[in-house]
């Protein structure tokens, strides 16, 4: 904002003089909002919020904000200081899979002045693996072979086969690839199973849809 200033003497008796010439001065401009947000979807319970420095030399720090929605319920999440590294970060940690959150940040200068809000960015953590899915199963010589289709996502690493009781589920085994053969202890009653998916992160997928497997018949 720009102000016109002028000034005047006066004495003991309170004669005053004339005006001097006017002078202007502009008040400091506020930061401009912080830009380049960017927000990560696909690291497990993290969200990352990254944002380029500001051009101003004398900001200090940024104000990040998170919200469950995007249009309100803000509340601080990190106060960062500024750096000149090519982006700057802060990190919303502990989510469960799959959250989406929303993030804006405000640049602060050394004198207490503070840009507007940068624009609202949505942020997801990564979400757990599809549950496999087309359980089948097949006999070959006296073996019983369950096999599933491996959901979409390339970075599952493991396999947990579930067999149904009364009142939930009992851990059958784990294996690396997308079959599993019944021990014959197990082949030689009636099953229900389902299977889950684990990723790299060890997130787990829901079960699939389950299977009745009968008994061989001996």
């Amino acid at each position: 904002t720009a102000y016109q200033y002028k000034v005047v003497a006066f004495n003991t008796a309170n004669v005053r003089s004339s005006a001097s010439e006017p002078v202007s001065a502009t008040t400091k401009v506020i930061p401009v909002p912080p830009s380049g947000l960017e927000t990560s979807k696909e690291i497990a319970r993290v969200v990352r919020v990254t944002w380029a420095p500001n051009p101003e030399k004398d900001v200090y720090g940024y104000l990040v904000e998170v919200s469950r929605k995007p249009d309100g319920g803000f509340r601080k999440l990190a106060q960062v200081q500024s750096a000149a590294a090519a982006a700057l970060t802060a990190e919303d940690t502990g989510l469960d899979p799959g959250t989406f959150r929303y993030y804006r940040v405000k640049a602060l200068d050394r004198e207490g002045i503070e840009s507007l809000w940068s624009a609202v960015v949505e942020g997801r953590s990564k979400p757990t693996p599809e549950a496999p899915a087309g359980l089948t199963v097949q006999r070959e010589n006296n073996l019983t072979r369950v096999g599933w289709a491996p959901p979409p996502q390339t970075d599952v690493v493991q396999y947990k086969v579930w067999s149904k009781r009364l009142l939930g589920w009992d851990l059958l085994a784990a294996t690396e690839r997308p079959e599993y053969i019944l021990a014959p202890a197990e082949a030689a009653k009636a099953l229900t199973i389902a299977v889950t998916a684990i990723d790299k992160d060890q997130l787990e997928s829901e079960k699939s849809a389950p299977l009745k497997v009968e008994p061989i018949q001996r």
